[in-house]
C-alpha cells in the first residue's frame, strides 16, 4: 500500500522537481489541453513534474488514452503560460494519479511563486 502525501507534500516536491529540471508538462491531443472542472464546478488545467508521471497518469485513466506528454521549458512556462492561464480564469493541477480522485489543485500564482522559491535555492552553478 502506498503512503498518501498531502496537497503540501505534493506541492513541494512538485514545485522543486520542476525547478532541478527546469521544465513542466501537460497532456495534449488533437483538441488540446484537458481542463476538467474539479467539484466545485472550476476548470483545472493539469500539470506534472515529470514526463513520467504524466505518462502514468494517462495509462491509468480511460479517459486520456489519446493524450501525450507535453513538456514545456520553464521559461517559456514562466513568461508566456502564466499569464494566459490567468487571463481564462483556470486552476492548476498537481501531478494528479487518478482523474477521478481528489487531486491537488491551486492556483496559478502559487505554483509560480513556488518554482520560484525552489529556484532561489538551488546553489550557484559555476563554470569551472
Amino acid at each position: 500500500m502506498t503512503e498518501q502525501l498531502t496537497s503540501q507534500q505534493i506541492e513541494f516536491n512538485f514545485y522543486r522537481e520542476v525547478a532541478a529540471e527546469r521544465q513542466i508538462y501537460t497532456i495534449l491531443d488533437e483538441q488540446g489541453i484537458p481542463t476538467p472542472k474539479n467539484a466545485e464546478g472550476e476548470q483545472v488545467m493539469p500539470f506534472w513534474s515529470s514526463e513520467t508521471k504524466a505518462a502514468d497518469f494517462i495509462l491509468q485513466n480511460s479517459g486520456y488514452q489519446g493524450f501525450k506528454p507535453f513538456a514545456v521549458e520553464w521559461d517559456l512556462f514562466a513568461d508566456k503560460w502564466v499569464l494566459g492561464i490567468a487571463r481564462d480564469d483556470l486552476l492548476v493541477g498537481l501531478n494528479w494519479q487518478q482523474a477521478e480522485a481528489e487531486n491537488c489543485v491551486t492556483e496559478i500564482e502559487l505554483l509560480l511563486k513556488g518554482v520560484i522559491e525552489c529556484l532561489k535555492a538551488q546553489p550557484i552553478k559555476r563554470n569551472k
